[in-house]
C-alpha cells in the first residue's frame, strides 16, 4: 500500500539501510520482487552503510539463493561490488559456505573468482580456512583461480587449511595438483612440514604405547 501511495523506495534508516537492503538481508523475496519492479530503484546501491555492503552482498552472506538470483539478473547490479574491506559477494558466500550462492555468482559473466580483499585473501583462501569443501571444489574448478595465491602475510589456501586442521579441504587442494606444499609464510614458517611432524609424533606415540602394552605381563595388561 505504501508503494502505491508513492513512498520513497530509496529512503534510509539512520544507519543507512534502504528497504531493499533490509529485504535482501532478511530473505524477504516477495518484498525484493516488489521493490525491483519499480523503475526508479537503484538495486546496486549500498545506501549509506558503514561497510558499503550492497543488497547482493547481504543476500550472499546470508545464503538467500532466490534473492541472489533476482539481483544478478539486473543490469544495475555489479556482481563484483566491493565493501570497505574490498570483499565481493562471492567472498562473503565462500566465507559462510553457501555453495549454491557461490555457484550462481560464478556463473555470472565477468565475475572475478580470484579477487583479493585488502588483506590479500581470495574466496578460495577463506573457504579453505573455514573448511567449506563444496565451495572449495567449485573454486578449484575455475581456471582463473590460483590455488597457490598468497595473502599479504604469505599464507596460501593450503596453509590456512592446515593451520585450521581442515583435513578434507587439505586433501582436495593437494589432489588439485599445481599446489606448492613447500610454501613459507612471511615469518618463514613451513606449515605443512609442521603438520606432518605433528602427525608423525602422534603415530610414534601410539606405536610406543602399543609396544609398552605388549611388554606388560598378561596379568597387568589393560582390558
Amino acid at each position: 500500500m505504501s508503494l502505491e501511495n508513492g513512498a520513497d523506495i530509496q529512503c534510509m534508516t539512520a544507519d543507512g539501510w534502504t528497504p531493499l537492503l533490509l529485504a535482501a538481508e532478511n530473505g524477504h523475496g516477495s518484498v525484493v520482487e516488489l521493490l525491483l519492479a519499480k523503475d526508479n530503484l537503484d538495486a546496486g546501491s549500498n545506501g549509506r552503510l558503514y561497510n558499503r555492503h550492497t543488497p547482493l552482498s547481504r543476500a550472499a552472506t546470508n545464503g538467500h539463493e532466490g534473492i541472489v538470483k533476482l539481483l544478478l539478473a539486473r543490469e544495475d547490479v555489479n556482481p563484483d561490488s566491493m565493501d570497505n574491506f574490498q570483499r565481493t559477494p562471492l567472498f562473503h558466500a565462500a566465507r559462510k559456505g553457501h555453495s549454491t550462492v557461490a555457484e550462481l555468482i560464478l556463473a555470472t559473466a565477468g565475475v572475478a573468482p580470484d579477487s583479493k580483499d585488502k588483506y590479500g585473501q581470495t574466496p578460495l583462501s577463506i573457504a579453505a580456512e573455514n573448511g567449506h569443501r563444496e565451495v572449495v571444489k567449485l573454486l578449484l574448478a575455475e581456471d582463473a583461480v590460483d590455488p597457490n595465491s598468497r595473502d599479504k602475510y604469505g599464507w596460501t589456501p593450503l596453509s590456512r587449511a592446515v593451520a585450521n586442521r581442515k583435513k578434507v579441504v587439505i586433501r582436495l587442494l593437494l589432489e588439485r595438483g599445481a599446489i606448492d606444499p613447500d610454501f613459507k609464510d612471511s615469518y618463514g614458517s613451513i606449515w605443512l612440514d609442521a603438520a606432518v611432524m605433528r602427525r608423525r609424533e602422534r603415530v610414534c606415540s601410539s606405536e610406543a604405547a602399543a609396544c609398552e602394552e605388549c611388554r606388560r605381563p598378561k596379568l597387568y595388561r589393560r582390558k
